[in-house]
């Protein structure tokens, strides 16, 4: 008798404890931080926070809500794209500063455990099968995915170097992934990482039907 009264308190002590947890979470997400601010690589005392969206340091006219943080000598900022399909998830695009003199190649599992993990509808098998083309940007690589009825989803990964673009200050590299769920094919979805928007702060936004344009390598550095 004595041990069953001890295991209906301990169960109701981890009852407590689970609940306790589930609150602070959802309290969490009320206030607009999210599960991806303890991914790996993340001080989780560093909180996201919303930016006016000319100190955004990619061109991406469909995003809304740009977020960052500071996370030691790695900064990120991550901005959501509105998801028009059925698919569940979020369309989003992360980007993260790279420190140090020499960047080295872009780590994978790195960024993506950074950017929140793989999202759905991708799968590691995926990462395998991942198409890869050169523009004026550098190198654009992504995971492709469709539900044969007209719906397509990337998950894109691209490095930009100062040799493409202005970085921000202390930077050596800016790193981007993306997932992208649209209605049309994959140049549709890969549009907010393309040339044309990647060589290109949001402080630099052109005019409407006015021409995309490198920044000159003579100004000042992005925040």
């Amino acid at each position: 008798m004595k041990l069953s009264t001890s295991l209906q308190s301990d169960r109701a002590c981890f009852a407590k404890l689970v609940s306790c947890g589930l609150t602070f979470l959802l309290m969490g997400c009320g206030n607009g931080h999210y599960p991806f601010d303890r991914q790996l690589g993340a001080d989780s005392a560093s909180e996201w926070r919303v930016i006016p969206a000319p100190q955004v340091w990619l061109h991406v006219p469909q995003s809304i809500m740009p977020m960052a943080r500071g996370s030691g000598s790695q900064r990120e900022q991550r901005m959501a794209l509105a998801n028009t399909t059925s698919l569940p998830g979020d369309n989003f695009v992360y980007l993260r500063t790279v420190a140090g003199s020499s960047p080295g190649v872009m780590r994978i599992d790195r960024i993506i455990d950074d950017a929140g993990g793989l999202p759905a509808p991708f799968k590691r098998d995926d990462l395998n099968t991942m198409t890869s083309i050169e523009d004026d940007a550098g190198t654009l690589i992504w995971a492709e995915w469709t539900n044969g009825a007209g719906i397509t989803c990337v998950f894109a990964l691209r490095r930009l170097t100062a040799h493409h673009r202005l970085l921000p200050r202390g930077a050596s590299a800016l790193d981007a992934a993306m997932r992208n769920c649209v209605r049309g094919s994959a140049k549709d979805a890969l549009t907010p990482l393309n040339a044309a928007n990647a060589v290109l702060g949001a402080s630099a936004r052109p005019q409407a039907g006015a021409a995309h344009h490198p920044l000159s390598p003579l100004a000042a550095p992005l925040p």
